[in-house]
């Protein structure tokens, strides 16, 4: 073998070698890159990033799938068992808190409203108020309201109670905000435009009207009045009383459900009363006389041919000639009868025997018992006058009425 021949096989003995060392070479840099390398799942909000890298570094994994954070930002890292890699990216965002008339930002990845305003620095005081409520979970660009407020204490209604109120309100303006009500007559222990502060008593006493309506009796009178016509020592009632009747309305003034004042504001009479008339008789007894006509069957008269004065029911004052006494019996009629003397019958109309009472005579009539006839004229007769059976027969408007009536002993009055 020549030097030529073993030249090219040494030559190509050499690539050879060359070329089995690379391909170990590959070999080893592939085993490598797949035993160390992992797959990583990015989670950035609703992004959702995937990369396969060697790092180990959260923020250089971050670095190599160009993601850029903010310095508030946070990650959460899981390393699974299946050598894979979650990493969730939670982004910071700004809440606005208001407070004390300032509003300020302040940057947050969670929490609650009470964490937001420790970050801020607002100081809350013990009646304060915060909307929304301090557990309330933080949300992008939530505005949280920071209300000062202090402690009022109100006596209403028969109860007390404390109420938290804005600070620089006015009493009107807390009592509105504590949803207590306020009426026209109250009396309130503050000026309503003062400013309220912490520990204020407030007193509202309430005051209301109200009307009562009650009824009165009103008392009759009695009114005496003298009566010829009757024996001295003898009274008869004339007009009966009747009570009376007035509707009277008071006005109660209430404090705090207790009447503190009334006032009568109006007394109308609305039944009137009557005044009760008693006569009292002034007449002295007098002797009488026998009439009789000599006939058994005729009633005895007692005649008085003494004169004088007796009063009507009204009190009015009649002068008499003569009194008769004697049995009176009463009759009614038919419309359209006619009496003896051709008039129509009508209470005061009296039938007589003419003999004794002539017709167109004027009399006055009552009874011993104490019922008053009244008027009357001798206007009719009839048998049982003539037959003596009776002294008058008096003239009624109903039956009825003379079945009351009867048969009584009459004293009539012959007037002048």
């Amino acid at each position: 073998m020549n030097d030529v021949a073993k030249k090219e096989i040494f030559k190509q003995l050499r690539r050879l070698i060359a070329l089995t060392t690379m391909g170990c070479l590959l070999f080893v840099s592939i085993f490598t890159v797949g035993a160390f390398s992992k797959r990583v799942t990015i989670h950035d909000g609703e992004n959702l990033i995937s990369v396969v890298t060697m790092n180990t570094d959260t923020h250089k994994i971050i670095e190599q799938a160009n993601i850029n954070l903010e310095p508030e930002d946070l990650l959460f890292r899981i390393d699974n068992p299946d050598n894979s890699t979650e990493i969730v990216i939670k982004r910071a965002f700004e809440v606005n808190i208001s407070a004390d008339e300032n509003v300020s930002s302040v940057k947050a990845v969670m929490g609650t409203v009470a964490d937001s305003i420790a970050l801020s620095g607002v100081v809350l005081g013990e009646n304060d108020s915060v909307s929304p409520d301090l557990h309330t979970n933080l949300e992008p660009n939530m505005n949280i309201t920071v209300e000062r407020r202090c402690k009022i204490s109100v006596t209403a209604d028969e109860r007390s109670k404390e109420y938290s109120v804005p600070v620089g309100a006015n009493v009107l303006d807390a009592l509105k905000f504590a949803e207590i009500p306020l009426y026209e007559n109250d009396i309130i222990n503050r000026d309503l435009s003062g400013i309220v502060a912490d520990g204020m008593e407030i007193t509202i006493d309430r005051v209301g009207y109200r009307n009562k309506i009650t009824t009165k009796t009103i008392p009759y009178q009695t009114i005496r009045k003298n009566a010829s016509y009757l024996d001295e020592g003898t009274t008869q009632v004339s007009v009966k009383g009747v009570s009376g009747e007035s509707e009277i309305v008071i006005k109660e003034t209430l404090k705090n459900g207790e009447i503190i004042e009334t006032e009568e504001i109006k007394n109308k009479v609305t039944v009137q009363p009557v005044s009760e008339v008693i006569l009292v008789g002034t007449r002295k007894k007098e002797q009488t006389i026998q009439v009789s006509t000599g006939e058994s069957r005729q009633t005895k008269l007692l005649s008085s041919n003494t004169s004088g004065n007796i009063a009507d029911t009204s009190g009015s004052s009649l002068s008499y000639s003569k009194i008769l006494t004697g049995s009176g019996t009463a009759y009614t009629a038919e419309a359209g009868a006619i009496t003896s003397t051709g008039t129509a019958p009508k209470r005061g109309t009296v039938a007589v025997n003419p003999n004794i009472i002539p017709y167109g005579t004027k009399m006055f009539i009552t009874t011993t018992d104490g019922y008053v006839y009244g008027y009357a004229t001798a206007e009719d007769t009839g048998g049982a006058l003539r037959q003596g059976t009776a002294l008058v027969d008096l003239y009624m408007d109903s039956t009825q009425e003379c079945l009351n009536f009867g048969r009584r002993t009459v004293k009539v009055y012959i007037l002048n």
